[in-house]
């Protein structure tokens, strides 16, 4: 398992949670329900079906956007390609759209033009290396 998806495991648990400890926590005075700790019992039950209504739609939501990409872009590579390994097939695509551009993008005017050394000082005149910040980038335009 990776960090994400122990990440998003941790989340998704804790928003449950979250959503069943309302139920039993709701104050009247502050939400006008109460809640377990004060003998609304149904309430909790109502979290709990609020609960299962977003596992529901979740699920559905998911599965018709994985029809959709099925339908348009395809769940799996191609078998010549899924022989050769994914890694192949990737670096030769990149490397031939590279090949193709031949060009390295040009920088933004704002960076290429205003990150000179002269704006390696702050306005109190101290050097800070080279660094500039956003401030400094904006003052020296106008």
């Amino acid at each position: 398992m990776t960090m994400r998806w122990i990440a998003s495991a941790f989340m998704r648990s804790a928003g449950i949670l979250g959503a069943l400890l309302t139920g039993v926590f709701a104050v009247e005075q502050y939400g006008g329900t109460a809640g377990v700790l004060e003998g609304n019992v149904g309430q909790f039950f109502n979290q709990c079906i609020g609960v299962a209504t977003v596992f529901v739609y979740d699920a559905v939501v998911s599965l018709i956007i994985l029809f959709v990409v099925k339908i348009f872009v395809g769940l799996r590579v191609t078998q010549d390609i899924e022989r050769e390994g994914l890694d192949l097939a990737l670096a030769r695509r990149s490397r031939a759209i590279m090949q193709k551009s031949r060009q390295r993008p040009a920088a933004p005017a704002f960076i290429a033009g205003r990150c000179g050394k002269k704006l390696s000082r702050n306005r109190a005149g101290n050097d800070r290396g080279g660094q500039t910040s956003m401030g400094d980038i904006a003052s020296s335009q106008f």
